[in-house]
């Protein structure tokens, strides 16, 4: 988990992030079907996502699943030279609109290799967070699941290893 000081020396650490960011609702935007290591996700998957489950509301956790954690038992592949699905900044843009509380992705980052990390920047520059490595994101469904991030309450961390739990209904 990346916390906003993680890029901005003024923004909090893990140990200052609120407990109700943490805890909270979940989405699950699916761009499997199409992802390979080049794709950027483009904010028509987040629109395509709210005509099919209607508008993303305030303090929802976002994950993105790519179905790049297919790749997680093979370093080599799932590093993959750091090419894999990544957001695009638009989309990034798009999400604070809606005042989402943090992003999630199955990949080593929501930046693409060899950028200047426009999505962190973004995100943090907002207040919000940035969840990694996210694995099982595909058992949770699109809507209806609340989210727990857990990050180690690392005093003045800029980042935390975390246990991210889904709370999925009449599972």
């Amino acid at each position: 988990m990346d916390a906003p000081a993680h890029c901005y020396e003024e923004g909090k650490t893990i140990d200052l992030l609120e407990l109700k960011n943490l805890v909270t609702d979940c989405a699950v935007i699916r761009v499997d079907s199409e992802a390979d290591e080049e794709y950027l996700i483009m904010p028509d998957a987040v629109e395509k996502f709210e005509g099919e489950h209607g508008r993303i509301q305030p303090n929802t956790f976002i994950i993105f699943y790519t179905g790049w954690d297919r790749y997680w038992n093979s370093l080599e592949k799932y590093r993959n030279d750091l090419k894999f699905p990544s957001v695009h900044v638009s989309t990034a843009e798009l999400l604070m609109e809606r005042d989402i509380s943090g992003i999630g992705i199955d990949t080593l980052s929501p930046d693409a290799r060899g950028i200047d990390f426009p999505v962190h920047r973004v995100i943090l520059g907002a207040g919000k967070y940035i969840v990694e490595n996210i694995a099982n994101a595909n058992d949770v469904p699109s809507v209806g699941a609340k989210i727990c991030v857990l990050p180690m309450k690392i005093k003045d961390g800029t980042e935390a290893p975390i246990r991210l739990i889904a709370f999925i209904p009449n599972a």
